[in-house]
């Protein structure tokens, strides 16, 4: 699928747009604070961590998965329960697919009616892109972030596709990273998993990030919302 160009973040208010077969990718604002939405042990463990930061990007991660996540059912958010694949990977019983991805200030969130991945990374994260690619990438990826002027952002290009892949297929990064392969031709971008085909759309949710969604079956461009920024 082709690179995507954020035109505009949509901002609804009451219940989301049916989901079809779309991918919805919700972008939270870091500073949600309303403890109600949270049940008592989830927001212990939010409490539970010492830097303040980290702390407030938790709690909004959180408070903002189940605030999206009610506008599809209809469920009170401190009520939705989550249950966890064999890997770990959460999902809603009986309600949409979401993912999760979140890095320093960009919390993102894609929803959908089929399995999906997604991941974001900043353009200016400090990597070691030659060893990890030495490591996770394969012959034909490595060349090309070796052969590149700008080896580490070809390699976060990479990272993000990746990483949305072995995030679809729910195995993690130690144990399905080196199994996701990526091409990029021109402005389109495929993958393969194991040999099951993979369908990727990249975008940029802010200047200096990117990211990426994945699913098994082709789905238009997704459409992009951001929670309001109620506290």
């Amino acid at each position: 699928m082709e690179n995507i160009q954020i035109t505009a973040w949509n901002e609804i208010s009451g219940p989301s747009p049916e989901l079809g077969g779309q991918v919805h990718v919700w972008r939270i604002f870091p500073n949600l604070r309303n403890n109600r939405d949270l049940p008592e042990a989830e927001l212990q463990r939010c409490e539970a961590i010492n830097n303040p930061l980290a702390r407030q990007h938790e709690l909004s991660s959180r408070i903002g998965v189940r605030r999206v996540l009610a506008r599809y059912t209809g469920v009170l958010t401190s009520v939705l329960t989550f249950e966890r694949a064999g890997r770990g990977k959460p999902f809603l019983a009986g309600g949409p697919q979401f993912n999760l991805s979140h890095t320093r200030d960009q919390i993102l969130l894609a929803v959908s009616r089929q399995p999906v991945g997604l991941d974001v990374e900043s353009m200016d994260r400090e990597v070691k892109a030659g060893d990890l690619a030495a490591k996770f990438f394969h012959e034909k990826e490595l060349a090309h972030v070796r052969d590149s002027a700008d080896g580490e952002r070809v390699f976060l290009k990479y990272w993000v596709c990746k990483e949305a892949t072995v995030k679809l297929s729910g195995d993690g990064i130690y144990h399905g990273l080196r199994d996701a392969r990526i091409d990029f031709e021109g402005d389109r971008v495929r993958g393969t998993y194991r040999e099951r085909d993979v369908c990727l759309s990249m975008f940029s949710p802010a200047p200096g990030f990117v990211a990426a969604v994945a699913s098994w079956q082709p789905h238009p461009a997704p459409r992009f919302f951001r929670l309001g920024n109620e506290l």
